[in-house]
């Protein structure tokens, strides 16, 4: 009768060589899985944000958020998602006038060209955040990851900012949050 370790000697393997071939190979694909998770947590090269700030609203009503990306690369980058631990969803949209009549509509993605930046304010963007997960104020920080096309991210923290901030609210400079290389 052949032995479970494939030789015909009857005897059963060493207890550690299973320990001795699986544990390796078990290590190593955990240290492929963490480095490519650490790549992707990292910030597209070249990218950086400023203002990112929410615009406040009470109870469970949606609110905004606004941000600048500034790319000081050499190739685009595509904002394709966000998400929030504060936030059931998040949504990229864009604010539109067709013939007069304001409205805002999903969009799947937001260029950033090279050496270009994308005010979200003022380029007519935000981010929808729908189904808080608790109650947010004025002077708050709300982590924010931010998802790009090329499988990278970066995690920005947005300031809540009242309503009735007004447009100086919206001239304030917040500092840089992700660095520019």
């Amino acid at each position: 009768m052949a032995a479970v370790d494939g030789s015909s000697h009857g005897k059963l393997p060493a207890v550690n060589t299973y320990a001795q071939h699986f544990v390796p190979f078990v290590s190593s694909i955990f240290l492929t899985f963490s480095s490519i998770a650490a790549l992707r947590a990292q910030p597209p090269p070249g990218i950086g944000a400023t203002d990112a700030w929410i615009r406040w609203l009470p109870a469970n009503v949606p609110s905004a958020g606004y941000i600048t990306l500034a790319n000081k690369g050499t190739v685009p980058q595509v904002l394709i998602g966000a998400s929030s631990t504060d936030y059931g969803e998040i949504t990229l949209h864009q604010s539109r006038n067709i013939d007069g009549m304001s409205g805002m509509a999903p969009v799947d993605a937001i260029k950033v060209g090279p050496k270009t930046s994308v005010n979200f304010l003022r380029q007519g963007y935000h981010l929808m955040l729908t189904q808080p997960h608790r109650s947010v104020g004025a002077g708050e920080r709300v982590p924010i990851t931010l998802r790009f096309l090329s499988g990278q991210s970066m995690s920005v923290q947005f300031v809540v900012r009242a309503a009735d901030a007004g447009a100086n609210a919206a001239k304030t400079r917040a500092p840089i949050l992700a660095a520019i290389p």
